[in-house]
């Protein structure tokens, strides 16, 4: 009894693990395709994208089955969430014009492609933007991205991808029968994500933020406070103040 105690007590302080969050990529020199900036003092990188499509979530859960989860896993409803999460805060707390085609959001727009083919985007722009590749991306994905910023007329198009992993009854089960596995067990329980913005108008990526934190016995924080902290540190959008229509080339 005393060891099934002092085994509660570590995984409680996992749980209560700090979560950590940081910028990956940064691009200075960012260029907007639906608008010419006016001169101002106003300086911003990825706020020069003020609008931005959304993709499907690219999210890996697991247990897959939700009833091998100690608490109730509900990942449709967490895929929902954060879905939804994105455009509200991008919109709502940093000005963003926000648009998603991500079937799990209810006010999603359609620009004549298959949910599979969305998919299929998402899963390789998230790939090319873990692989952290310098310079100038390839021609797949840089005319992936203009596709879709042409058909959604947007500045930028964002990307959710990361994996959630929470404690199951096996787990319990091993710790309690040896103490020593508990921690090794909990470490493995997290939330790990990531948000990547790409420039329409050349195809590159130009801001990344990631987001990860050990669950030890808890289920992952609520989609909004998750989203909220995964996009604390992105700079706000260009004020439409400063925005005029873009310059027409040709004759």
């Amino acid at each position: 009894m005393k060891k099934a105690l002092v085994a509660v007590a570590l995984l409680a302080a996992l749980g209560g693990c700090a979560t950590s969050t940081h910028i990956a990529v940064s691009e200075k020199e960012v260029e907007p395709r639906t608008y010419s900036p006016e001169p101002t003092t106003v300086e911003r990188s990825v706020g020069m994208l003020r609008r931005l499509v959304v993709l499907p979530i690219v999210l890996q859960t697991s247990p897959e089955d939700p009833k091998l989860c100690v608490d109730p896993c509900d990942w449709p409803g967490l895929q929902r969430g954060l879905a939804n999460s994105v455009v509200l805060y991008l919109a709502r707390e940093r000005g963003y014009e926000v648009s998603s085609v991500d079937p799990a959001v209810e006010s999603r727009v359609t620009i004549g492609l298959e949910r599979a083919t969305l998919a299929n985007a998402a899963r390789k722009l998230a790939d090319f933007a873990r692989s952290r590749s310098a310079g100038a991306p390839p021609a797949e994905i840089a005319g992936l991205v203009n596709s879709i910023g042409v058909h959604v007329d947007a500045d930028g198009v964002v990307v959710l991808h990361g994996s959630v992993t929470v404690a199951t009854w096996l787990d319990w089960a091993v710790t309690y029968g040896s103490f020593a596995m508990a921690a090794p067990i909990f470490l493995r329980a997290t939330a790990s994500l990531e948000a990547d913005i790409f420039e329409v108008a050349h195809g590159h990526l130009v801001w990344a933020g990631t987001y990860f934190k050990v669950l030890g016995m808890g289920m992952a924080p609520a989609p909004d406070q998750i989203i909220a902290d995964l996009f604390d540190q992105i700079e706000p959008a260009l004020p439409a103040v400063f925005t005029r229509p873009p310059a027409v080339s040709g004759p």
